[in-house]
């Protein structure tokens, strides 16, 4: 938490030191460039990925990206409002070839306008610029090409997945999360579809199982619901889900995979299927009275009620507003992977104790949730120390519809009442306030 608060002041610190008037080259190409990032922003928000991408590539291609508006870099990448670029190349089946110049993106901010500054200002100013951008990249801009390059496909692919129905296997629903059958190079499994997850993430135990099929490529931090924990970025043969095999695709192997006797689970348990699988589909739908998965088509998702906002957040995240009042609204992460709605101490303080919220004006959009000081809602950007304005939306709310769901190009998020509640009289329309 110390270092997050030292970062955060190194930012303003900054900002103040390249005010305006004192950043040389603030013409058109770099008003561009960070206007460039801005694009990125709006397309992957509204779930139109193509044109995502098109801006990165237009944006790595720009010479004045070095000197990128510090606004603009701050946004899409130390608050992470874009889409790391390898896992979007992953999702659209990108090569580096597709990319632009992106291997010789390093924002320096070379031009600084420094003749007003004392020799210890302009060698502190060095330093704190070196320490965001490496907080925002996550580590040296080396590191970062390399993290994000072996993400991308080999060649360029067409990448068409032909829509397809998948059984959901048995499970409480409102409490469990949906499991589905896969293949693992060769052999079948069980796993979770958990679209809280950015990657898909497998039992560590696969490595042993089927060592010649795993390329194992970088250990990373990772978070889960309540907890942080190590991973290892890896690249496995094939994977299965349904009718579609995924070639070479990118997994985390998780360590964090235990039976409740505190033994390591067998490696055919604790697998997850994450949104850099169901993303490469237009369309996903889950039917839950009919124990459906469908990709690639919305079945009957499709006329479902809309919630107030949706978005795509962070990486590969899937969030909607929630209301606080008839003005004030809060970002809520949809998560199939937490079986409780899980909200804030800040949220429980403004709503006075009282756990109901509503997230469209159908009056089936509600839900209920409970505070758990365990649940890491605090610094959910990373480096922002954030007052939790958040809540987690899990199955226990998911799971009171018939059906969820979404589209992307532009991205719409369906909610199915239950028989009986379709024609429910609905709530008042709310004006939409900003989410922060």
């Amino acid at each position: 938490m110390k270092r997050i608060r030292e970062f955060a002041v190194a930012i303003i610190s900054f900002a103040a030191l390249v005010a305006p008037g004192s950043l040389a080259g603030r013409d058109h190409l770099g008003l561009h460039a960070g206007a460039l990032l801005e694009e990125v922003i709006k397309h992957y928000q509204n779930g139109e990925l193509e044109q995502a991408w098109e801006a990165y590539r237009e944006f790595f291609d720009k010479p004045s990206n070095g000197n990128v508006e510090i606004d603009a870099f701050g946004r899409c990448f130390y608050r992470q409002e874009c889409p790391a670029l390898g896992m979007l190349a992953f999702v659209l089946g990108k090569s580096e070839t597709d990319a632009g110049n992106f291997r010789n993106f390093c924002p320096s901010w070379e031009n600084l306008d420094t003749g007003h500054l004392s020799p210890v200002e302009i060698a502190d100013g060095i330093r704190k610029i070196s320490a965001f951008r490496e907080t925002a990249l996550g580590g040296t801009c080396e590191e970062w090409v390399t993290r994000n390059l072996a993400m991308f496909q080999s060649r360029p692919s067409d990448h068409k997945l032909a829509a397809q129905v998948v059984p959901l296997l048995p499970t409480v629903l409102g409490g469990s999360p949906p499991v589905v059958e896969i293949a693992i190079v060769t052999r079948p499994a069980n796993a979770w579809l958990d679209i809280g997850a950015s990657i898909t993430t497998l039992n560590r135990r696969w490595v042993d199982r089927a060592p010649e099929a795993v390329e194992l490529i970088q250990n990373v931090r990772t978070k889960y619901i309540d907890a942080f924990g190590e991973a290892t970025l890896a690249r496995i043969e094939r994977l299965r889900l349904g009718n579609a095999l995924f070639a070479q695709p990118i997994v985390l192997f998780a360590d964090m995979i235990l039976l409740e006797s505190g033994e390591p689970a067998p490696a055919e348990m604790g697998n997850i299927i994450g949104m850099n699988i169901l993303l490469q589909y237009r369309s996903v739908c889950f039917d839950w009275d009919a124990r459906r998965l469908y990709l690639g088509e919305l079945g009957p998702c499709r006329g479902g009620e809309t919630p107030y906002r949706n978005w795509l957040t962070g990486q590969l995240g899937l969030a909607v507003d929630a209301s606080v009042s008839s003005t004030d609204f809060v970002r809520a992460k949809i998560d199939t992977g937490s079986p409780t709605t899980y909200c804030s101490e800040w949220f429980m303080g403004q709503n006075m104790s009282r756990a109901e919220f509503s997230f469209g004006s159908h009056r089936a959009l509600t839900g209920a949730c409970v505070f758990d000081p365990e649940i890491l809602f605090n610094n959910q950007e990373r480096g922002a120390d954030s007052p939790g304005r958040h809540i987690l939306l899990g199955m226990d709310t998911l799971g009171k519809f018939a059906a969820f769901g979404w589209r992307l190009n532009p991205l719409k998020v369906y909610f199915v009442p239950k028989p009986g509640e379709s024609n429910a009289s609905e709530l008042p329309d709310m004006e939409l306030g900003q989410t922060d």
